[in-house]
């Protein structure tokens, strides 16, 4: 009987070259895919800080446009609310104006003024009277004012002329008249 001798050696050889070859390619493939990731979570990073960078600056010159628009619109608010207090004012006074004009119709020819005044919802009158039945006449008269609440005689003294100095105070029917 005749052995035949097998050689092994080749063969474990390309075995072992195999085993190699494919722990050098895990190895390098994992070496590749560390380096991949490392290079995509680098390039992110850079890409989150200029994005970060933009938004920041977009922010500043955001601020800064409103900033300057802000200016004259405040200045228009500001214009358009003196112009409404003025109308207001205005409307107010041409209010009185209906007033004024009964109360000159209703003067008597012997009395005058010489001061009217409208302080906290009252209307002051100041003035002369060259007769007492002028006062009279004159306290008479005002009773019927519209939005004013009957004449409350003041202070009515004689001066050194003979004249008689009056004061009478209409006050507002209510606190919205004008």
């Amino acid at each position: 009987m005749v052995m035949h001798q097998v050689n092994f050696l080749p063969w474990r050889e390309r075995r072992q070259q195999r085993c190699l070859r494919f722990w050098t390619l895990i190895f390098l493939s994992t070496l590749f895919v560390i380096t991949l990731v490392w290079l995509l979570t680098r390039v992110t990073l850079e890409n989150s800080q200029r994005i970060a960078d933009l938004c920041s600056t977009a922010n500043r010159e955001l601020e800064q446009a409103l900033a300057q628009r802000e200016k004259p619109l405040r200045l228009a608010l500001q214009q358009a609310e003196a112009r409404q207090q003025w109308q207001a004012r205005r409307a107010m006074t041409q209010a009185w104006q209906p007033r004024l004009q009964t109360i000159a119709t209703r003067f008597p020819e012997q009395a005058w003024l010489t001061e009217l005044s409208w302080q906290h919802n009252a209307l002051t009158l100041n003035g002369y009277a060259s007769a007492f039945p002028a006062l009279a006449a004159l306290n008479d008269a005002l009773r019927e004012l519209p939005g004013l609440k009957p004449a409350k005689a003041g202070k009515t003294e004689r001066d050194a002329q003979g004249r008689w100095q009056f004061t009478l105070r209409l006050e507002g029917a209510d606190a919205a008249t004008p």
